[in-house]
């Protein structure tokens, strides 16, 4: 059974690509993309006081109609090293060196990361003219959801309870609400089906509010005030399409 595995991905690959360029077109036409991303962003507003910049992975269904208007959903995990106010979290329970006591005694081996996630839905528009074939061209788009972020907090084989399980959470800044997205791009359909590619600036407006009840380092809850959290980067990815004609046209004479 795990021989034939290879073989039927083998052969799976194989008809998508013949349904792919077996039919004929030379006009923009209905395309069902998936899509994988990888974005980079620097912080602004209220994020820029507590983290630095932070990469993002992404999936995502979109469906381009013939008219070239897009419509999707997606979503995308963010993870960033840097944590502004990792010394100012964990300043009551640290000594005076500045390290946390873990079990054993010694010092904990302890590192503090950005995370988070956004679930979107979006419209967009290729613009004609722009592209290679008339399925590619420069993309804008336009999207709202959730976004929420937070502080991870990992120790070296989980040797300091203070800051373990539940009790990280105590210190985690978790927040979360409605985000606005805006993307200006290009995309671009190969006329093969192998390098289906997109990439441009990404934008993202989040107003956020803590979601946690109580933080250790404040003895209370976060005040309950909007944040404005901004990304501000760049997203590339690539797409998986399925259409029922291909997206160029061959003439034999």
């Amino acid at each position: 059974m795990k021989k034939r595995l290879p073989l039927f991905f083998i052969i799976l690959f194989v008809l998508i690509r013949l349904s792919a360029i077996a039919q004929i077109s030379d006009s923009a036409i209905k395309v069902h993309l998936f899509r994988i991303d990888y974005g980079f962003s620097f912080p602004a507003g209220d994020l820029a006081d507590r983290f630095g910049a932070c990469s993002s992975i992404g999936a995502s269904y979109h469906f381009k109609t013939a008219r070239n208007l897009m419509a999707g959903v997606s979503c995308s995990y963010f993870f960033g090293g840097k944590v502004k106010i990792a010394d100012d979290l964990f300043s009551q329970i640290q000594t005076s060196q500045g390290f946390i006591i873990d079990a054993t005694g010694g010092a904990a081996f302890m590192d503090t990361y950005e995370r988070g996630f956004s679930v979107m839905g979006s419209l967009g528009k290729i613009i004609s003219g722009t592209g290679k074939n008339p399925n590619s061209g420069i993309l804008a788009s336009a999207g709202v959801g959730y976004l929420s972020h937070h502080i991870r907090t990992e120790v070296a084989m989980n040797a300091a309870p203070q800051v373990y399980d539940e009790y990280a959470k105590g210190y985690d800044r978790k927040a979360g609400g409605f985000v606005y997205n805006l993307f200006l791009g290009y995309q671009f359909i190969d006329d093969q089906n192998i390098f289906n590619l997109y990439g441009g600036l990404d934008f993202s407006h989040a107003l956020t509010v803590p979601l946690r009840d109580y933080q250790f380092d404040l003895m209370g809850p976060e005040p309950a005030m909007l944040r404005n959290d901004f990304y501000i980067g760049v997203k590339v990815g690539w797409m998986l399409p399925f259409y029922q004609r291909s997206v160029s046209s061959y003439y034999y004479y």
